[in-house]
């Protein structure tokens, strides 16, 4: 998304859009396996596990899903009902396949594990024998095939055990998202999920459920997106969901009812990498989703105003610096201690790329350099990060970043939202709001709040 071609510079609004229009709603035909564990023998007992799993079996329920509920499994019954459940989805032409497990988790040379109620916690390698690992249920349904595959770990994603040995060889769950799956977690890599064990349920199962069935009509990622929000708001940011998304469709819920919205071109799809324009945008990371990335008040009370001004400040300086500052301000955005403003520099020198300053291009580092940056709040670092996306034809992050950085006030990721929204790009189209957000885009210039209708 480069700034000199978007909207009003190209008249993509204004002259309209081709008719990518989505597809009538499809009836699905959904299964789920829901496991809650409790009673560990050898690790910290739970309370909430399997009250949790009861509430997300009634939910998926309520959704119109054939659900199993397993409680208090054994590493061998955990592997049982796996393989029944995969059973149950061969040969039929299942539209969404749940998975929620709530309990312990753990990860170990590189192995995500679900743990079993009898889970062996003698040895690093009695861990990994007992514990069911993820990559098996992967294997599994590739091979069913499924439409989309949702799974749900509501588990601690640190080392749960006392054990010195184990601490050293456990680093908690690793996102592992496939094609067509959505993965969640209920906390963020390395921290524990909350167990609640003075309320009825933990915090993450009574968001997702609660959001999963209100009436209102949204996008399945927009669902996991605002249950991650609301436990990371009530737990008082001590808890951190996050998402890893690679569908490849859109699963619409609406008052507690869901479908599969096909789409009459690829190109309006949720996931990133998807667009037939681009054949290399495949090997393109998933959306990534973290509840605390838009909540972030390290520059509360800067002004979209002063905002725009920094980043023109930046845009306009960056290609002036000579070959000495260029090589300084890469060095110095390799160090932990690099300010915001020097990130952002390093990224759009890396971005381009300038011989004469002695810079290579690199849009994955100058990528990486903005997300240091805009993932503490820095909202010019936010924008540019949401456009490299853009360019890089990654529309989910795209829009995820756009959107966080739009909330400052700052017209011009307001403007960027407008595109993406008018063509259909990371999110649902809807070319009346792809209008709103341009006419809002355009009173956050300076002035035009003053003037007349």
């Amino acid at each position: 998304m480069k700034r000199r071609t978007i909207l009003l510079g190209s008249g993509a609004l204004m002259a309209g859009i081709p008719p990518w229009v989505l597809g009538q709603a499809q009836a699905l035909e959904q299964v789920a396996l829901v496991i809650g564990n409790n009673n560990y023998k050898d690790a910290a007992q739970l309370v909430n596990a399997g009250r949790d799993a009861r509430l997300m079996h009634d939910t998926f329920t309520r959704l119109g899903a054939r659900s199993d509920l397993h409680l208090n499994l054994n590493s061998t019954d955990l592997s049982k009902a796996v393989t029944d459940f995969v059973r149950k989805i061969q040969g039929r032409p299942v539209g969404i396949a749940w998975f929620f497990f709530s309990g312990h988790g753990a990860a170990l040379d590189g192995k995500s594990l679900l743990l079993g109620t009898d889970v062996s916690l003698q040895t690093p390698a009695a861990l990994k024998a007992s514990g069911y690992d993820l990559d098996r249920l992967k294997g599994l349904l590739d091979q069913v095939k499924p439409r989309i595959a949702v799974v749900v770990i509501d588990a601690c994603r640190n080392n749960p055990f006392q054990t010195r040995a184990l601490e050293r060889s456990t680093k908690g769950l690793v996102p592992k998202p496939w094609d067509g799956t959505l993965v969640a977690y209920s906390t963020a890599e390395y921290t524990k999920a909350l167990d609640w064990p003075q309320k009825s349920n933990g915090p993450y199962a009574t968001a997702l459920a609660a959001c999963l069935t209100e009436a209102r009509a949204r996008g399945l990622e927009d669902v996991f997106k605002a249950a991650s929000d609301q436990v990371f708001a009530q737990t008082g940011r001590e808890q951190t969901p996050g998402y890893y998304s690679e569908l490849r469709s859109q699963v619409w819920l609406d008052n507690g009812k869901i479908s599969l919205r096909s789409l009459a071109q690829p190109a309006t799809s949720v996931s990133a990498g998807n667009d037939p324009r681009n054949k290399a945008a495949r090997s393109l990371t998933p959306a990534v989703y973290r509840a605390d990335l838009q909540l972030d008040d390290q520059y509360a009370g800067t002004s979209g105003t002063e905002w725009a001004e920094q980043l023109y400040r930046l845009e306009t300086g960056v290609p002036k610096m000579d070959r000495f500052e260029s090589v300084k301000v890469l060095a110095k955005a390799r160090q932990r201690n690099a300010d915001d403003r020097e990130l952002c520099m390093a990224g759009l020198l890396l971005q381009t790329g300038n011989r004469a300053q002695g810079v290579e291009k690199n849009r994955e580092l100058a990528a990486r350099y903005f997300e240091r940056a805009a993932s503490r709040g820095h909202v010019p670092a936010q924008t540019l990060l949401g456009e490299l996306a853009y360019e890089r034809q990654d529309y989910v992050q795209s829009y995820k970043w756009l959107s966080v950085a739009a909330r400052s006030g700052y017209g011009r990721p307001v403007m960027d939202l407008a595109q993406l929204t008018g063509e259909g790009l990371g999110t649902v189209k809807d070319p009346q709001k792809a209008m709103e957000l341009l006419m809002q885009s355009i009173r956050a210039i300076p002035g035009m709040d003053k003037a007349g209708k």
